[in-house]
């Protein structure tokens, strides 16, 4: 290893030596391993690929590109926050459509029941009245009538009469057909049991 002499110093001289000896002995010598780019008593290389200033311009070539990402990502997320917050716009006013649908429905549907009461009112009504009219008429002619009436309709009149005025109606009715009235009068008045 060639090594400079100082000016004015004494290759002999003990300083001198000692000097050499400390500069050998440390295994560290910056001179021989920036020029040779031989390995280090730990086993590192001490070669090195680029100099400082290299390493220090691709870092910060990364940190220039890394705020250009981070602003991506977040126009990205700006982005999707607001398509969320369209989305939620629009199921509220879905919401809002549906709730006013279920509304109206309600309100037609208790519309068509008041309707359905009242006409079931009406026609108790009207059935109140046959049974009226038809308690206060002749049994022979009650009968005749009763005959040509629906089996419904003759039931409920005659389940609405006394018990002796419905078995005299009965009594002029064709057989079979007071039979079919009995039937549908009993069924009417005793539910099956299961």
């Amino acid at each position: 290893m060639n090594r400079w002499i100082a000016p004015g110093v004494v290759p002999d001289h003990p300083t001198y030596v000692a000097h050499v000896q400390e500069a050998l002995a440390a295994p560290g010598d910056p001179t021989d391993q920036e020029n040779t780019g031989k390995a280090q008593p730990d086993g590192k290389s001490t070669a090195t690929t680029g100099t400082p200033e290299n390493t220090k311009d691709s870092s910060s070539a990364n940190q220039e590109d890394a705020p250009g990402i981070l602003s991506e990502k977040w126009a990205e997320i700006r982005e999707k926050k607001q398509e969320l917050a369209r989305k939620e716009e629009e199921l509220r006013q879905l919401e809002k459509t549906l709730n006013e649908k279920l509304a109206q429905e309600k309100k037609i549907q208790d519309s068509i029941r008041k309707m359905l009461d009242e006409a079931d009112v009406l026609k108790d009504k009207q059935i109140k009245h046959l049974i009226d009219v038809y308690s206060n008429m002749k049994a022979k002619q009650a009968a005749l009538v009763l005959e040509s009436l629906e089996e419904d309709i003759a039931v409920k009149i005659l389940s609405g009469m006394r018990g002796r005025k419905a078995g005299e109606i009965l009594s002029y009715v064709s057989p079979k057909k007071a039979a079919l009235l009995s039937e549908r009068l009993t069924d009417l008045r005793i539910p099956f049991a299961d």
